[in-house]
């Protein structure tokens, strides 16, 4: 997981530390999480509500005996449990940014799926890579809490919510990518419904999935980019 500490200056945010749940799961803690490691654990949640989109996204707001789910300040919280975006579909408008860019050199208007693709979990992995980056770079973010990998190999990382609503102004959309932009990074897919906007109207981002970062993510998204192209391939030869 030496990944997660480029470039070096990250190590400031403090140390990763590493479980092993009962059913055999690896749990990567951050240096920013802030519930207590039992919260960490799927076999603790009750219920979910699944509010994803184009990946699976699930809302956790209870513990098994039906309890608040709290921070480690006894505060009531929320924990948001993202799988990495394996599902593409280019009619249903599901993909942006390097997915639309190869699947329309390729021509290829169907399906494709790539759930057990290490290289396509590895998004789990650089979703909490450049959330400990934009915390860094002091933009406002959601705080990424731990990723989980699990027996079979996939992976997902778990984000802590934020208070108030998805929604901002275009202009104000604009001005986060710019501070974006100006820190490195390459904001994909950033608007309004990724935006938190408190009652005080501070905004914070809540989704990166599809971002970027030069030059730290460019062998991540070449690889990336080589496993949805095989997969095209496999699926033309098949027909």
């Amino acid at each position: 997981m030496a990944e997660m500490f480029i470039p070096e200056k990250i190590r400031k945010r403090g140390s990763l530390r590493y479980f092993k749940t009962p059913s055999g799961s690896h749990v990567i803690v951050l240096p920013t999480c802030t519930v207590p490691l039992e919260h960490l654990v799927r076999e603790n949640w009750y219920g979910g509500e699944n509010v994803g989109n184009f990946r699976q996204v699930k809302k956790i707001t209870h513990v098994q005996n039906g309890a608040l789910l709290k921070d480690s300040k006894g505060n009531p919280t929320e924990l948001y449990v993202k799988s990495p975006e394996r599902e593409f579909n280019i009619d249903s408008g599901s993909i942006h940014g390097i997915w639309r860019d190869i699947l329309d050199v390729e021509n290829f208007k169907s399906h494709v799926s790539l759930k057990g693709e290490t290289r396509v979990e590895k998004q789990a992995v650089w979703e909490a890579r450049i959330l400990l980056g934009l915390a860094q770079n002091g933009i406002n973010a959601e705080e990424p809490q731990a990723i989980v990998i699990y027996p079979g190999g996939n992976r997902e990382v778990i984000t802590k919510g934020k208070e108030g609503i998805a929604f901002a102004f275009p202009e104000q959309i604009k001005r986060l990518i710019r501070v974006a932009r100006s820190k490195g990074f390459t904001p994909d897919d950033l608007h309004s419904g990724n935006v938190i906007s408190d009652e005080d109207d501070n905004h914070s981002i809540i989704d990166v999935n599809r971002w970027t970062w030069p030059p730290f993510t460019n062998e991540y998204k070449k690889r990336l980019i080589t496993a949805v192209g095989e997969e095209i391939k496999r699926q033309k030869r098949e027909k």
